[in-house]
């Protein structure tokens, strides 16, 4: 089997995982990467690696006929408790309403409804408008969707036809309690999430403070309101004159003609990353010049104990303005690792992050279409949504890509009695996936009979023809230089090369089988690799891994490979860890 494949090959970014600040952060976007810097090496052993790689069958564009208008923007996705997800949307760039929409499987949506509908106010003399909503799912089941509301024409004059607005669903959303108000005052962007400890926290951009007393519209900070009664109550509670909550985070930015101190951090996201009250904070900064804007990050180790006075910088534990970028939304799985989503040049770039959201890789950008205001949102153990809208001249559409944590593989343990014909593959979350750069794709999970390695390949593709080939590479964690390269292709059949001398050569002494095995989906071919143990002299329980995806669509076509984001195939220190156990 020969074929000359166009190879997108994926470099790990570089830099130890104790830098912090511009020093690792500062650069500037690139295309194909988004891997989070490798863990301290042990005697230069182990990558420690994780990146993210796209899906390209899954990905969807919703348009405006779908969608009822030509302006929908700000997009939000949440996976519900009965496992169909929930989309909220506005139609016009700084809102007028908010709509809602069904999914159960991201790709056919319900028809649109409003959950936020403007309404004339002030005796028909002005028109309240609902913008930037987000939601969360409790740990009840419950649906708490929030979002700001504005009287259209007094926003600056008037402040008390301002505010949050919040509505509940108990059944997965397929009805809404009636909205109602939870907070009083001009403000942006409100963000919901809950602590481990039942507390629920609404962060939102903060400006009624500064406008309500000194006249400043131009000024911003980060407040919460907090409920401990799944979003019964708020504390505290603001109705009234001077519309403060309890301000977390804002820095100086400049001060006016008139003397007035101009603060700003806008537009929050918020995780907690570890033990209870150990919260990181993402937020768009403007600049003192007026350029674009930058991502701040902000900590706390004690759930904001303290409330920053109005013209209070804070708090202590925060890198300012690191890099360029607006509307960050942050996630996290829950093997540690971080996503940390924003905007930048119309573009959604994803950075991947260490456990506390400290430590950020180099950007990528999936989302093919140019926008604003997206968001992301994890769908399983090693899946994430992203979402922004795409805006076009002949209507916006909201861009919607699934996205593939790829990180350490977890080898599964089959009993001897396990033979051939009465092994059971788990629905493990621990594999790998292939499938950024055409809609072919492939998984990759692997197990352990005895002193053989088992690898279970599953590949869809529309079109399985010659030259199609899924190419697995392994490498001794002991002996470097002792690398197998495992070649299948369309039909399972496997190639074996040794590498030798810098090259890979055919090696005949290594047998190993392939069986066909049953796949997951209808659309799918799935084989069970069989790989003697013994010849790759496995250290410390591990192996390095990799892999390529090699597609022909057409017959005689060019062939299109696609490699794992962060690697160097000819580098076996950049290779996932494959951990073998006992």
């Amino acid at each position: 089997m020969t074929w000359n494949p166009r190879i997108s090959r994926r470099h790990l970014v570089g830099g130890a995982a104790g830098l912090t600040g511009a020093a690792l952060l500062g650069s500037g976007p690139i295309r194909g990467a988004a891997a989070i810097p490798a863990a301290a090496d042990v005697a230069g052993s182990s990558s420690g690696a994780a990146s993210l790689e796209f899906d390209q069958r899954a990905y969807v564009e919703l348009d405006a006929a779908l969608l009822h208008t030509q302006k929908a923007t700000y997009p939000r996705i949440k996976k519900l408790p009965d496992g169909r997800y929930l989309l909220l949307y506005q139609d016009a760039q700084i809102g007028w309403n908010i709509f809602w929409s069904l999914s159960d499987d991201l790709r056919s949506w319900s028809d649109p409804q409003k959950l936020f509908a403007a309404h004339k106010v002030m005796d028909g003399q002005d028109d309240q408008a609902y913008s930037t909503a987000d939601a969360v799912i409790l740990a009840n089941g419950d649906i708490l969707a929030v979002c700001s509301y504005r009287a259209s024409k007094n926003f600056y004059k008037i402040w008390d036809v301002s505010g949050l607005a919040l509505r509940r669903s108990t059944d997965n959303g397929a009805t809404w309690d009636d909205e109602r108000v939870i907070y009083v005052g001009p403000n942006w962007e409100p963000y919901l999430c809950q602590l481990a400890s039942g507390e629920v926290q609404v962060y939102f951009s903060h400006i009624a403070p500064k406008m309500a007393v000194e006249n400043t519209p131009h000024s911003s900070g980060v407040a919460i309101i907090r409920s401990f009664d799944d979003g019964a109550t708020w504390v505290p509670d603001v109705v009234a004159y001077p519309y403060a909550a309890d301000r977390v985070a804002q820095q100086y930015r400049t001060t006016s003609e008139n003397g007035v101190k101009m603060f700003t951090d806008q537009m929050p996201s918020a995780i907690e990353t570890g033990p209870p009250g150990r919260i990181a904070l993402a937020v768009e900064s403007a600049q003192p010049d007026g350029g674009p804007m930058r991502i701040s990050l902000i900590h706390t180790d004690r759930n904001w104990p303290d409330t920053l006075d109005m013209d209070e910088t804070g708090p202590a534990d925060r890198v300012n303005s690191i890099f360029p970028g607006a509307a960050p939304y942050l996630a996290q799985f829950p093997t540690g690792e971080t996503v940390l989503a924003y905007n930048t040049s119309s573009r959604q770039y994803l950075r991947l992050g260490d456990s506390e959201a400290r430590t950020f890789g180099e950007p990528h950008d999936y989302l093919p279409g140019t926008g604003y205001w997206g968001s992301i949102e994890l769908t399983g153990d090693q899946t994430l949504v992203s979402s922004m809208a795409y805006v076009k001249s002949t209507g916006n559409a909201l861009m919607i890509g699934t996205l593939h944590l790829n990180r350490a593989l977890t080898v599964h343990q089959f009993p001897r009695r396990a033979t051939a014909d009465l092994r059971v593959w788990p629905e493990s979350s621990s594999r790998l996936f292939l499938g950024g750069d055409s809609q072919a794709q492939v998984t990759i999970r692997a197990g352990r009979h005895g002193s053989t390695l088992l690898l279970r390949l599953e590949r869809r593709d529309d079109h399985l023809v010659d030259g199609d080939a899924v190419t697995i590479y392994l490498a001794s964690r002991r002996t470097p230089g002792r690398r197998l390269r495992l070649t299948v292709d369309g039909q399972g059949a496997v190639g074996v090369a040794a590498f030798a001398g810098g090259v890979y050569a055919d090696d005949g002494a290594t047998v190993v089988t392939s069986r066909t095995v049953a796949p997951a989906h209808d659309d799918a071919a799935a084989w069970e690799l069989a790989v003697p143990l013994v010849p790759m002299r496995p250290h410390g329980a591990e192996l390095g891994l990799t892999a390529t995806l090699t597609n022909v669509d057409e017959p005689g076509g060019a062939a299109v490979t696609t490699s794992l984001v962060g690697v160097d195939l000819d580098d076996p220190r950049t290779w996932f860890d494959l951990r073998l156990g006992g």
